[in-house]
């Protein structure tokens, strides 16, 4: 287990012990697999790419694109290591702080651009989080040894880790002592940056958002190209494009509403025509679901008879039963002992799908209606 107390070994010349089912085990590793929350170091071996890493009885078994052959170099990447140690060691921070308010965290995210940790409260308010960051930056600032000490699992006073013959604390000065098994950073000044982003509910807590180490280079980077990209998209300034965007929206806002009022009055045209045709079943055209049911209300209110509405839509049938005297759902009843339709709707108007071709439902309607 002392194998990762060094958590800036990253290389080491070694030889195949055995193989697998395309996984190697070697005489010794630098690799750690993912574990006890933390990711899967990323790197080579031999110049192949690690594809992946698995633990079997405490043992680490690799896979590479490719064969190997001894001897054997390893190189874990090291912007990978150090991203996914930092946020161990701040999860550590953030264990031994919670735990003096009398709570806990109860379940964490590690994966960079989704970082996060939950903790069994409701209550997190802007000041708490304010308090969280004002905790954090202070630890990373005063650059606290991270030690390691190895005892046995029997003497470790909760039950849960008495069954493991050795056990590995990880300790923080006088902020944090918790069994782990994972790579450290040497001090907490390591941990580089560690950003709360925001929160929101959980079902059992709250969910805080953060990002840490690297994470917040690459959030940063991303987030800056795009706004570059956004600014010469709009040909707005960086700093114009939240105002250029909000009054963007409001005239795409008003641009709807001008074109839902005139697919409206549109509805209203076609259905005086078909009001006029004086047919019970009607095949009618159009693109869009909105504008099959704003014709479908717009007939309701012409039509002094039943009459139905048959358009496809996205390649499906779809209906419109309009019924001035409040019987559409009578009729829909009737329709669904002989033909697969789905829908619902009000005593004047059901609609919904039929699973057939168009063709095929009006046929099958006018049969029906001609029966009735």
């Amino acid at each position: 287990m002392t194998h990762y107390d060094d958590f800036m070994r990253l290389t080491c010349t070694t030889q195949i012990k055995e193989l697998k089912e395309d996984y190697y085990l070697f005489d010794d590793t630098v690799f750690y697999a993912e574990k006890g929350g933390q990711l899967s170091d990323q790197g080579t071996i031999n110049g192949l790419p690690v594809t992946d890493l698995k633990w079997e009885d405490d043992q680490v078994w690799h896979q590479v694109a490719g064969t190997l052959e001894n001897p054997i170099q390893m190189e874990v990447d090291c912007d990978t290591r150090y991203l996914n140690t930092a946020i161990q060691t701040a999860y550590h921070l953030l264990d031994g702080y919670y735990e003096r308010l009398g709570l806990c965290l109860t379940s964490v995210s590690v994966t960079p651009g989704n970082q996060w940790y939950e903790v069994n409260s409701k209550d997190i308010d802007q000041d708490h989080l304010d308090q969280v960051q004002t905790y954090m930056n202070e630890a990373i600032r005063q650059e606290i040894p991270i030690e390691y000490s190895y005892m046995k699992g029997q003497d470790y006073p909760d039950p849960a880790y008495q069954k493991y013959d050795q056990l590995r604390l990880v300790k923080i000065g006088q902020l944090n002592q918790q069994p782990c098994g994972t790579p450290h950073v040497y001090h907490t000044g390591q941990i580089g940056s560690f950003i709360i982003l925001g929160s929101q509910k959980a079902s059992k807590g709250t969910r805080i958002q953060v990002s840490c180490n690297l994470d917040s280079q690459y959030r940063f980077q991303a987030e800056h190209d795009l706004i570059r990209h956004l600014s010469q998209a709009f040909n707005l300034a960086p700093d114009q494009l939240l105002d250029g965007l909000i009054e963007m929206g409001k005239q795409v806002k008003s641009q709807k509403k001008q074109l839902d009022d005139l697919n409206r009055q549109l509805a209203e045209v076609q259905a005086q025509a078909l009001v006029n045709e004086q047919a019970k079943i009607l095949q009618v055209e159009v693109k869009e679901a909105t504008q099959f049911r704003y014709l479908s209300q717009a007939l309701s209110k012409l039509s002094s008879q039943t009459q139905v509405l048959l358009a496809t839509i996205e390649g499906q049938t779809n209906f419109a039963i309009i019924s001035p005297d409040k019987k559409a759902r009578d009729i829909f009843a009737k329709w669904q002992e002989s033909l697969p339709l789905t829908g619902g709707g009000s005593p004047i108007i059901v609609s919904g799908k039929v699973a057939l071709p168009l063709d095929q439902s009006y046929q099958a309607l006018v049969k029906m209606d001609e029966m009735a």
